[in-house]
């Protein structure tokens, strides 16, 4: 979490230095965030793309959702990952992205301290957040940090067996065929984007099946 070493105004250049240094990869992990108690979500509804002049059109980023359980709403936006709304609204980068949010250790639900999809709807999708390591205190390793890197190494597969997908088209795939069955109980347990879930649980298999 870059809130706790880099000022607000400094935190958008390694951002933008790590985006544009990963130009030739066909999947980006980004499990970092940063929060601002000042910002609110009109403030990232008003600027032009912060990435115009970028032309890669191969990756897929997909950054952590963070994880204080906050829902991400427009009316409240306090604890939301900043990095990943920024990116979400970019008009240029925004397609290429997918904001990994975490399921508990079962998979059967969205874990408590995962943020909600709110905002983020059209572009979030679920993975298992547990390491199954636990820290020296005993208590698990967990987050959507590592819901993410799950995420982006199906994105890494399906660009290998698919390999004239844009970036785009593959983050799109990887939503449009997710689980929405997420308490793994036979029937779906929501329509169409789900301001909790998203798009639902990843289903490498199924992307892969088209």
């Amino acid at each position: 979490n870059v809130s706790s070493s880099l000022t607000f105004s400094n935190w958008y250049n390694y951002l933008s230095g790590h985006i544009r240094n990963s130009s030739n990869y066909d999947a980006v992990n980004l499990s970092w965030g940063v929060t601002s108690s000042s910002s609110s979500y009109s403030d990232f509804t008003s600027g032009s793309s912060d990435f115009a002049d970028y032309s890669n059109t191969k990756s897929v980023f997909v950054v952590s959702a963070g994880n204080s359980g906050a829902p991400c709403t427009e009316a409240n936006f306090t604890n939301c990952n900043l990095l990943a709304v920024d990116l979400v609204l970019d008009s240029s980068l925004g397609d290429q992205v997918i904001v990994a949010g975490a399921l508990n250790s079962n998979g059967t639900s969205i874990a408590t301290y995962s943020n909600r999809a709110g905002v983020l709807k059209d572009r979030f999708l679920l993975a298992n957040g547990d390491t199954g390591y636990d820290n020296t205190a005993g208590s698990d390793i967990l987050g959507t940090s590592f819901a993410a890197p799950r995420i982006t190494g199906a994105a890494a597969i399906l660009k290998s067996k698919f390999q004239n997908l844009t970036g785009a088209q593959a983050a799109d795939i990887l939503l449009l065929t997710a689980d929405k069955d997420i308490n793994d109980d036979g029937s779906d347990d929501f329509t169409g984007v789900s301001d909790i879930y998203g798009h639902g649980e990843l289903d490498t298999s199924a992307a892969l099946s088209p």
